[in-house]
């Protein structure tokens, strides 16, 4: 039992394979890009009820 029989079932092979080790090469060198986040804007805010952030000085 041969899976590629024919001719055009080998070439058809042939050109899948190419086309999907290029594209995933396309996409290796530039589709896959880590953006780092932006800062947090805004102020921070002190509600006073957390147990963590009571104490003496207010920052």
């Amino acid at each position: 039992m041969r899976y590629l029989e024919t001719e055009h079932e080998r070439k058809s092979m042939a050109i899948t394979v190419v086309l999907h080790v290029l594209l995933i090469l396309l996409l290796l060198f530039f589709g896959f890009t880590y953006l780092d986040p932006p800062p947090e804007n805004g102020i921070a805010i002190n509600f006073g009820t957390s147990d963590v952030g009571s104490g003496e000085e207010q920052p």
